[in-house]
């Protein structure tokens, strides 16, 4: 009997869909960034990946691999345009910000999205991000920031928001279904929640992805 669960619907109906040697996923992070990631994987000999057949959300298993602050830091010192400040989905996206007014990113960053929307469009636009010093930066470029997580901001913005965007960001998320309904609870009735995620294919990039992203998706729009 599966005991695996979606991590979206919280139901069994999933599938295994691969399996990944633990000793390759080292090999590959060692070899593409000059990083050891051996300590995340502690008595494992693979990871499996699972799809969830009602939504198609693939995801890896066990649940408890996930990186940490410090693997961030470290990918940020070696490769220096880890993080981007521009990327082509920050186009795709722009167009559908047009009669939005209040406008959250969740996981901002150092805010190079929001500067680029308050200066197209009129709005009012909230970034949050749990790492202090991307929102320090945000502030910088006059970026209204805050170092707060989703869910303490249900406690503040119960439906405020009429566009809540996610770049980069969801396949960060292992309690995903307590995401999206924190989420739902910012959004207004009638609003828009934008969401990105790296594509998942070839190979080699699905593989490097799995210790910082626990889950793979596809880009989407969902209405509320």
């Amino acid at each position: 009997m599966n005991c695996t669960i979606s991590p979206v619907t919280l139901k069994p109906n999933v599938r295994k869909v691969n399996e990944i040697l633990v000793q390759k996923i080292v090999y590959l992070y060692k070899n593409e960034f000059s990083i050891d990631v051996s300590t995340y994987f502690k008595g494992l000999e693979k990871v499996s990946i699972y799809e969830c057949l009602d939504t198609n959300y693939r995801f890896f298993y066990p649940y408890s691999i996930i990186s940490d602050e410090f693997l961030y830091d470290e990918l940020k010192i070696q490769h220096p345009n880890y993080y981007p400040s521009w990327k082509w989905e920050y186009e795709v996206v722009l167009p559908m910000l047009i009669n939005k007014k209040n406008i959250l990113e969740i996981g901002c960053g150092e805010g190079f999205f929001l500067e680029k929307i308050m200066h197209k469009y009129d709005i009012t636009a909230l970034g949050i991000d749990t790492n202090k010093e991307s929102i320090t930066e945000a502030k910088k470029k006059g970026v209204s920031a805050e170092t707060i997580d989703i869910y303490t901001m249900t406690y503040k913005y119960q439906e405020k928001f009429d566009c809540i965007i996610c770049f980069q960001l969801l396949e960060h998320i292992a309690d995903i279904n307590k995401f999206i309904t924190g989420v739902l609870q910012l959004l207004k009735s009638g609003g828009v929640f934008i969401v990105s995620v790296p594509f998942n294919k070839p190979y080699l990039i699905y593989t490097i992805l799995l210790i910082c992203h626990p889950i793979t998706w596809v880009f989407g729009m969902i209405n509320h």
